[in-house]
């Protein structure tokens, strides 16, 4: 029997891919709403049990993945600003 799966649990995957993919401030949002979607789903599943929903490796993997693009892109983003941060104070 297939069981159906949690809800988020996809979209908490796509998001996570896109947040690592998509670069500079869009990729820290998709990034925070993937974790909020990985979050809801892993909390249907936890509430609702595995034998009823599946889906949980794939908010677990959305949910890394999001972690992950937010840090990357955190860190590209400060680096885009204090370029232009220095460019504009003339540091160039």
């Amino acid at each position: 029997m297939n069981r159906p799966k949690a809800p988020g649990a996809v979209a908490s995957l796509v998001l996570g891919i896109l947040s690592y993919l998509i670069p500079y401030f869009i990729g820290l949002v998709l990034g925070i709403i993937g974790i909020v979607q990985a979050g809801k789903a892993l909390r249907a599943i936890e509430s609702e049990g595995e034998e009823k929903l599946s889906g949980k490796g794939m908010a677990i993997a959305g949910r890394i993945l999001s972690i992950i693009g937010i840090i990357v892109n955190a860190i590209v983003s400060a680096l885009l600003l204090g370029v232009i941060g220095a460019g504009c104070a003339g540091g160039f």
